[in-house]
């Protein structure tokens, strides 16, 4: 019998585990293996599909460990912070989660507790940069920058709310550029490849907008056509021809 413990929490779950396989019996349910169990228990604690990349699977002799990368040794609290709210947990799951990796009880600093409200990896995108450490590095540099507002006669500053909102404006911009008529949030799933994670394909509901159409007397329907190569549109009697087909909003988009 091996014991599984999610992210260093106090509680662990007996598993079977079979020693050829190394499949998982779990209340008479199989898993191919450990990994996939701990992946689909993951996902029952609410951490988003698009997050598992962030979380290693560790044996610790009878006992399976499923953590966060940034729950080891050599990260600040900071990191950490910003790592679990990237995995979906709430403000009072990473007191909790940062209690339980023994860190330090030190207040956030301004940086990270604004960006726990952001999407990360959308503010990097709209900012242009690849990491973490260069979007803070940014950031603080727009902070202290001062900037004269002739119609108040006054210098201000930015707080950091007000530069990850020009970074998430930032972002749109560059996708409605690559994605005209896209929704952003629809653009930057399919840019970072998170597309059926976050949006299920409904042929059903675009097949009911062109039989609508058609009790309107239209022959076909408008429809948003995404490729790698950004996006057009087209009108198209038939929507039964395409797979990945959307309804956004009131837009049908095709992914091909």
């Amino acid at each position: 019998m091996k014991r599984f413990n999610f992210n260093n929490e106090q509680d662990t779950t007996p598993i079977t585990v079979d020693e050829v396989t190394k499949a998982v019996t779990f209340n008479g349910v199989e898993f191919a293996s450990v990994q996939e169990f701990a992946e689909f228990y993951a996902l029952a604690r609410d951490v988003k599909p698009e997050n598992l990349k962030n979380w290693v699977l560790v044996e610790n002799g009878d006992t399976y460990s499923f953590v966060l990368r940034a729950a080891t040794a050599g990260h600040d609290a900071s990191e950490i912070a910003i790592a679990l709210r990237a995995a979906g947990f709430t403000p009072d799951e990473i007191a909790q989660a940062l209690a339980g990796n023994h860190v330090a009880d030190e207040p956030q600093d301004e940086f990270t507790s604004v960006l726990e409200r952001y999407d990360v990896e959308f503010l990097k995108y709209g900012a242009g940069v690849e990491t973490l450490e260069q979007l803070r590095e940014l950031a603080d540099e727009l902070v202290e920058d001062a900037y004269y507002d002739e119609d108040e006669d006054e210098w201000y500053n930015d707080d950091y709310h007000d530069v990850f909102v020009s970074f998430e404006s930032q972002a749109r911009l560059k996708l409605a550029t690559e994605f005209p008529e896209i929704p952003a949030d629809f653009a930057f799933a399919y840019k970072q490849g998170t597309l059926a994670d976050k949006y299920e394909s409904n042929p059903e509901a675009a097949n009911k907008i062109l039989t609508v159409a058609h009790l309107a007397g239209r022959d076909d329907v408008q429809v948003h056509f995404v490729t790698e190569n950004g996006a057009e549109r087209r009108r198209v009697s038939n929507l039964q021809a395409y797979t990945h087909v959307y309804v956004v909003g009131n837009k049908v988009i095709v992914v091909l």
